[in-house]
């Protein structure tokens, strides 16, 4: 089946069962199929990171989005699969490599191909464009269709090496929050009632963002909130990073629009001293980011917002709430469940990927060697 591409966005004339895989910029997926693309991620349940408005909320902070591509697979007349990647020039060990890099390796929760079906004939399309080395897929769910796709293409010509990425804990939610504390354990349970004791001795107060109208000033508390905290002083904070701001202007205003958008900053005489940052979408509650003003450590701000947001999910009747960063001991008090994620490298036939792949395979088979070695002497 030959790589055909339409520039135009618009699906070819097809027979009703026929499977075509399309070529556009990533700009005319978006305008022209963006509802269903985002239709595909909610029917697969996958994080909404994978859905247009996120990809292109992140490509445009980064610089990206105007170089970008979508594969788009279509299933007679309808789309079935929505896959954007970029070919960039960077270098390994000093030398110079063609990437084919996906477009969720910006910023994705639990990657994977946005595809009801055929994850092995996307992924031979991606590979079948010439002149590249290596294809970086990254974060992306151990167990998942995407990375049995690149371990399949792998035993070709190519080359897969697989990294072990976080094990991002998530917490099943079932029934109220107070049903939740009952049966959480008494050492969380005293950890919740201590830290509610010690907000409410300084009658801190909570607001919520939810809504457009409330973008510009959740995004005013969280620069304030950033610049005060330790992260600040480590170069973590977003303050910091303006490619990480921008991202943050282009995103929220989305999430907001969708319904998505759940914000709660901490107040303190008016003053925010901390915040989280939640997308609340198709039963997901996702924990994007939570931060807290140093100088209000003793108070524990940024662990009641985050309990804050856990209650709300619960109120909401949502599946889980996903913490989606690395398994931190300050998330696996609240749950021991976790997903296992992996980076995979896939070196294509060219000499210089074939060069490479057989040296990745090297240096990660020593890493290995000396792990278990480790693990061994233990």
């Amino acid at each position: 089946m030959a790589l055909t591409t339409h520039e135009n966005g618009n699906p070819p004339s097809i027979a009703p069962d026929e499977l075509r895989i399309e070529s556009m910029p990533a700009e005319h997926a978006f305008a022209g199929h963006r509802e269903a693309w985002t239709g595909v991620v909610r029917e697969l349940g996958l994080h909404l990171s994978l859905g247009p408005d996120w990809v292109r909320a992140a490509a445009v902070a980064h610089g990206q989005w105007d170089g970008m591509r979508t594969l788009v697979a279509w299933r007679g007349d309808e789309p079935v699969a929505f896959v954007p990647f970029r070919i960039c020039v960077e270098r390994m060990w000093g030398i110079s490599v063609r990437s084919l890099d996906l477009g969720g390796n910006l910023v994705a929760y639990h990657h994977e191909f946005a595809a009801r079906e055929c994850h092995e004939d996307l992924l031979r399309h991606l590979t079948s464009m010439g002149g590249w080395d290596l294809l970086r897929a990254l974060n992306l769910n151990g167990s998942g269709a995407t990375h049995r796709a690149l371990l399949a293409a792998a035993q070709g010509s190519m080359t897969a090496v697989t990294y072990p990425d976080a094990e991002i804990p998530f917490l099943p939610v079932a029934g109220s929050w107070d049903d939740f504390l009952k049966d959480c354990g008494r050492k969380l349970r005293k950890n919740v009632k201590r830290n509610e004791r010690k907000i409410e001795s300084r009658n801190v107060e909570i607001e919520r963002f939810t809504v457009p109208e409330h973008v510009p000033r959740l995004l005013d508390a969280m620069v304030a909130i950033e610049a005060a905290s330790w992260k600040a002083e480590a170069g973590f904070a977003i303050t910091e990073r303006p490619v990480e701001v921008e991202y943050y202007r282009a995103l929220l205003p989305q999430l907001a629009s969708m319904g998505a958008l759940r914000g709660i900053v901490a107040n303190l005489d008016g003053k925010p001293i901390a915040y989280n940052l939640s997308a609340s979408w198709n039963g997901q509650y996702g924990d994007l980011k939570t931060t807290y003003s140093a100088e209000f450590k003793d108070l524990a701000p940024g662990w009641y917002v985050r309990r804050m947001a856990i209650q709300d999910a619960h109120d909401e009747g949502v599946a889980e709430f996903d913490f989606l960063g690395p398994a931190e001991a300050h998330k696996l008090q609240w749950t021991k469940s976790v997903r296992r994620h992996v980076n995979v490298f896939l070196f294509g036939p060219s000499l210089r990927g074939r060069a490479l792949g057989f040296l990745k395979r090297r240096v990660q088979a020593r890493r290995e060697a000396a792990a278990s070695a480790d693990d061994a002497g233990e």
